[in-house]
């Protein structure tokens, strides 16, 4: 079924509105620059996009099952999605999205970096940030279970993390 996504006015404490969702499953949420538009991502194949006008809101498929969270550039146009990295997708690609038509305008992809095949590589990207102008795009990235370490005489899994950045406009 469906669920919903609440408003809050923080100062008073107090619910302002509801978004109506598609999915119950919202794992991220974030606002357009000029606040009059909400983005989430859903762990169900898509992203959610509401205009705060009233109109209803529009989904739009992600090429991965598993959408962790989601980006907005400063012109509104573009939307950075950090999702689970699937075995097809050797270098764990992130997909710029045309926010209007849900089409994936292009994928970053370091083909560099060591590959996704088999679980070597990167198995999730899970944050995504645009700065101010939308020039760059900084994304934060998990690999699977890489080995495992005592802690207090416990066994913990260890992660590897990667931090980078990518030129979205290619600088001149």
């Amino acid at each position: 079924g469906a669920g919903t996504v609440k408003l809050w006015d923080f100062e008073h404490s107090q619910e302002t509105g509801i978004l109506p969702s598609v999915n119950e499953r919202i794992t991220d949420l974030v606002f357009s620059p000029n606040g009059k538009m909400a983005v989430g991502s859903d762990s169900y194949w898509g992203i959610n996009v509401w205009t705060l006008d009233g109109e209803k809101p529009k989904t739009l498929k992600t090429p991965s099952e598993q959408n962790f969270s989601v980006a907005i550039s400063p012109d509104k146009r573009t939307l950075a999605i950090a999702k689970e990295c699937e075995l097809d997708d050797p270098y764990c690609s992130i997909p710029l999205m045309d926010i209007a038509n849900g089409k994936i305008i292009r994928s970053l992809k370091d083909e560099n970096s060591q590959t996704n095949t088999e679980r070597e590589g990167l198995s999730k990207i899970v944050s995504v940030a645009f700065n101010n102008d939308g020039s760059i795009l900084a994304t934060s990235g998990s690999q699977d279970v890489v080995g495992d370490q005592k802690v207090d005489g416990e066994t913990v899994d260890v992660f590897f993390n990667t931090i980078k950045l990518w030129d979205v406009i290619p600088r001149k």
